[in-house]
Order: structure tokens, then C-alpha cells, then sequence
């Protein structure tokens, strides 16, 4: 059904369309017959003056000449104005009408970056890499005793959901590239949607976890172990987890339940703003509702995150022993560039209005934040810890002579 309060789009449509329809009608089958005692109602010429619907109040035997306000007179007559002309058959006419512009769907069409077969190399190396990297770091983490702290812990829980986000996406779209269907079921693009909504979600939560976890280390080193223990760590996750997920059903039943005019998402996956401009009318309240609501859920993570980044660099500069500081800023400087990327690209995407010019410009962002950073993330966090560094060459090395 249409969106609530935005009746004019589609009103204006069936009054034209209607009013077509019984012209032809009324010229076959002679004029249609008024209502014995038809009464008077000055409300529709009182707020529709000169309008078609004017005409429907005036206590007329006739039907109006104009084929617009014939087609005001069918959608009156059957939604509250008894005394207004019907024409033969107008039920059934009428139904054919509605039918016409509540369109529904089964089906989407993921415009993306076309068919270009070439792309599929790419994006399945990705795909690949993407997995091993994050994958690997779970497994070092439930293996190795020197890695199994609360830092590691949401490491791992953070490598567990980029996996996820990336199989949510990739491969549906390496499917696309393979088989030149870009074709996707109308159940499968909003579970695709929920469930990237989450997984940014969670992510927001949970690196705003991290940020605390990385404040209490280096500002309060003395309290770090009996502020972040095992148990704390654990709601902090759970948190996070549950959280990301509920933050996203609200918009999802609304979205679910809206009108579509359209079936083509100028997009490579079920992202939310390129599936509200298939709405039918204007959306432009709903998309400030969304606004608002990701505020309200992303907002205070986000502070949290910035705050504890804040004291941690205060902290980092009043230290007198350059050791000291070298150290602090090597453990905290991989999860900070992992921050910056993943709020650098979101603010990039969300913030930029997408109009038909920075399209590909948005879709290119796109790729970074979805597809590239679940990739970047394993290798940042290696490249920068060496405890992840001599986690995987002590399982290289049990590996390859388990005897010894």
C-alpha cells in the first residue's frame, strides 16, 4: 500500500486513468444513471475548487463531461460518496485501477556495474582472501593461550563479522557476474538488507568496545584487569551482537510493508537508500525518520569511540619515556586506522546526497566499506601486533612437525 500521507501521486493517476476509461465506457453503453435523491456536498468544491472533484458535488443527474473528473466521480463514489453517478461496470473497472498502481514485485533487478564477466576474478580473490584472513585469526586466537585476552577476544569477534558481512554480499554478486542474472528474490534482497544493517551496527557497537578496552589499558593500566575481566568482556560483545540486530528491525518492517514503483536498484546489493527510492511518492520524510533513528542507536557509540580515542592520545603525549609512548601507540594505531576507514567511508556514502552524478562515486565508497575493508582488516591487525606475528608462526610451525 502507498505510504501513509502521500495519497497525491497516485490519486492524480487514477483520477486520469478512471476518468479515460468510463469515457470510453459511457460512449459504448449510453450515460449512466444518478442516484433518485442525490444530495449536496460543499466540502469536495470547498477544498478542491476548480478541481475535477468539484464537479462530484454538484447534485447533477449527468455524468461530467471532463474524462479527469468522470475518474474523481469513481474513486469518490466508492469510498464514501453513495450519491455520486456510477457508470455499468464500474466495480470491476475500478478494481483494474487500483490494481494498477499498487504493483507488486517478487522479484529485483541489481543494476550494479552491469555484466562484465571481467570482475568476477576480481571480487572472487577478494572473496577468498577476505575469508582465509579473518578465518585465521579466529583460528590463532582459539588456539594460542598468549592471545586468549578480552583485546583478542573482540579481535576475533570482530573477524567473525566481517566474514559474515562479506558473505552476505560477495556471493551473490559473484553469482550475478557468472551467470549474467542479476536477478534477486524479493525475500532475499531485504534479508540481504537486514542483515548488512546489522552487521554495521554491530560493528559500530563493537568497535566502540574495542575503544574502551584500548582507554582502560593505556590510561588506567592498574585497573585494566579487574575493570575488563572475562565476564565484562563478554556482555560488551553480547552487547553489541544483540543490539546491531535490533537497531535495524524497526526500519526493516517499514520497509518491508511500503509500496514499490519500481523493481530496479541502482546498486550491486540491497543497500537501504537505493531501495527507498523505489517508493511510490515522496520519501523524503521517511528518509528523515531514518535519519534520526540511525542517530539515536549510532550516536552514542560513535561518542564513546571518539572519547576514549581523545584521553588515549592526551595520555599517549604526557608521557615522558618515548618507549612507553612507542609501545602505546603500536597497539592502539591498527584498530585506530581500522576506525578511521570504517567511519571515514560510512559518513562518505550516507552524507553525500546520491544523485545521478556521483552514482559511481558511491558505489565505488561502496566497495571500500563492504567489500575491500573485511580484507584490510586481518592484514592490518598482523602487519601491526607481533603477538599475532609469533601466534602464527608457533601454529606455522606446529603445523608443519606436530611431532616435535
Amino acid at each position: 500500500m502507498p505510504l501513509p500521507g502521500q495519497p497525491g501521486r497516485w490519486m492524480g493517476e487514477l483520477m486520469t486513468l478512471g476518468g479515460g476509461i468510463f469515457s470510453q465506457a459511457s460512449n459504448m453503453e449510453g450515460p449512466a444513471e444518478a442516484e433518485d435523491e442525490p444530495e449536496r456536498h460543499p466540502s469536495l468544491a470547498m477544498f478542491f475548487p476548480g478541481s475535477p472533484l468539484a464537479e462530484c458535488s454538484k447534485p447533477s443527474v449527468d455524468l461530467p463531461s471532463s474524462p479527469s473528473a468522470l475518474g474523481a466521480c469513481l474513486c469518490c463514489s466508492h469510498s464514501g460518496y453513495p450519491h455520486l453517478p456510477k457508470a455499468q461496470g464500474s466495480e470491476e473497472l475500478f478494481e483494474t485501477i487500483v490494481l494498477k498502481n499498487e504493483t507488486y514485485f517478487s522479484e529485483f533487478i541489481l543494476l550494479g556495474f552491469g555484466n562484465h564477466q571481467m570482475f568476477f576474478l576480481a571480487f572472487l580473490f577478494i572473496y577468498i582472501g577476505t575469508m582465509v584472513g579473518n578465518l585465521l585469526i579466529i583460528l590463532l586466537i582459539a588456539l594460542d593461550q598468549h592471545l586468549q585476552t578480552p583485546m583478542y577476544f573482540f579481535l576475533g569477534s570482530l573477524s567473525c563479522l566481517e566474514s559474515c558481512c562479506s558473505s552476505n554480499i560477495l556471493p551473490q554478486m559473484l553469482s550475478n557476474f557468472l551467470n549474467g542474472n542479476n536477478m534477486i528474490s524479493f525475500t532475499g534482497c531485504f534479508v540481504q538488507h537486514y542483515l548488512f544493517g546489522s552487521f554495521v551496527s554491530v560493528e559500530c557497537y563493537l568497535l566502540s568496545a574495542m575503544s574502551y578496552d584500548r582507554y582502560l589499558a593505556i590510561c588506567k593500566p592498574l585497573h585494566y584487569v579487574t575493570m575488563m575481566n572475562g565476564r565484562t568482556c563478554f556482555r560488551l560483545i553480547a552487547f553489541s551482537w544483540i543490539n546491531g540486530f535490533m537497531a535495524t528491525a524497526v526500519t526493516q518492517f517499514i520497509m518491508s510493508q511500503s509500496a514499490l514503483c519500481d523493481n530496479k536498484i541502482d546498486h550491486f546489493f540491497c543497500d537501504t537508500f537505493p531501495i527507498i527510492d523505489l517508493f511510490c511518492g515522496d520519501t523524503h520524510a521517511f528518509k528523515l525518520f531514518l535519519y534520526i533513528l540511525s542517530s539515536i542507536f549510532t550516536f552514542p557509540p560513535s561518542i564513546l569511540t571518539l572519547t576514549s580515542y581523545g584521553f588515549i592520545i592526551l595520555t599517549i603525549v604526557r608521557m615522558s619515556s618515548s618507549r612507553g609512548k612507542q609501545k602505546a601507540f603500536s597497539t592502539c594505531s591498527s584498530h585506530l586506522l581500522v576506525v578511521t576507514i570504517f567511519y571515514g567511508t560510512l559518513m562518505s556514502i550516507y552524507a553525500i546526497p546520491n544523485t545521478i552524478k556521483v552514482s559511481g562515486l558511491h558505489k565505488v565508497l561502496s566497495v571500500i566499506y563492504t567489500i575491500l575493508t573485511p580484507m584490510l582488516n586481518p592484514i592490518i591487525y598482523t602487519l601491526r601486533n607481533k603477538e599475532v606475528k609469533n601466534a602464527f608462526q608457533r601454529f606455522c610451525v606446529n603445523l608443519l612437525s606436530p611431532n616435535l
